[in-house]
């Protein structure tokens, strides 16, 4: 999208060929495209067939910022997502910044996989994410969890573990395999599910701290085609 030379051609220019996005009670126009991998974030080119990138004029929807939900109301992008990165843009008339989806319907239209864990924000006491079976993928399996910085309470730690079972709805077990924890800074980390994970399994988040602590955070199975560890 180019430029418009004065504030009232960008407003103009995003009704125009944008389309409806809502947070909270404040509406604005902007522009959806999926992002590329030159748009992401170093370690996030996994999750590329998931991001938008989103360009609105700048300021107009106060209080946006990483891990804030937002909702595109219309169009082939519709559905709720999470912002993510903020993009350099030479223009101080607009903001440009990447975002994932929240939801298993929106995330369906880019990635033959599973939401593994949908995006939310966690506290202690929170439960396991849906069940996921791993024959349904057909190269590798990847699972790939993304946290965002600003963990709240104090020396907050989130640990997630996976839990298998041999059925559906047997019982899960933990397996011994986590990812590596992560702090009040954000992160992004992914591997191959081992084959000695039985076919149904689970992620289970623990939070731990003082004061309250919680994480946003997502992770999804992913249908990569990588050599198998």
């Amino acid at each position: 999208m180019s430029i418009a030379s004065r504030p009232a051609d960008l407003a103009y220019m995003l009704r125009r060929d944008g389309v409806p996005i809502t947070l909270g009670a404040v509406s604005t126009y902007g522009k959806v495209a999926a992002a590329d991998a030159g748009q992401l974030p170093e370690g996030a080119v996994a999750l590329v067939a998931r991001a938008i990138v989103v360009t609105i004029a700048a300021g107009s929807l106060p209080g946006l910022q990483p891990a804030v939900v937002f909702t595109v109301t219309q169009g082939p992008f519709a559905g709720s997502y999470a912002a993510d990165a903020f993009l350099s843009v030479a223009d101080g008339e607009v903001q440009r910044f990447t975002a994932y989806p929240t939801s298993s319907s929106a995330a369906d239209l880019w990635v033959q996989g599973t939401i593994l864990l949908p995006w939310a924000r966690r506290t202690t006491g929170t439960a396991a994410g849906p069940a996921a079976d791993r024959l349904s993928i057909a190269a590798a399996p990847v699972v790939v969890l993304t946290v965002a910085d600003g963990a709240a309470g104090e020396e907050p730690v989130l640990e997630v573990e996976i839990h298998d079972s041999a059925t559906e709805g047997g019982t899960y077990l933990p397996t011994g395999i986590s990812f590596d924890p992560v702090t009040e800074d954000g992160d992004r980390q992914a591997f191959v599910l081992p084959d000695t994970v039985r076919r149904w399994f689970k992620l289970l988040p623990t939070i731990t701290g003082d004061e309250d602590p919680a994480f946003d955070c997502g992770a999804v199975l992913l249908d990569v085609a990588v050599p198998r560890s």
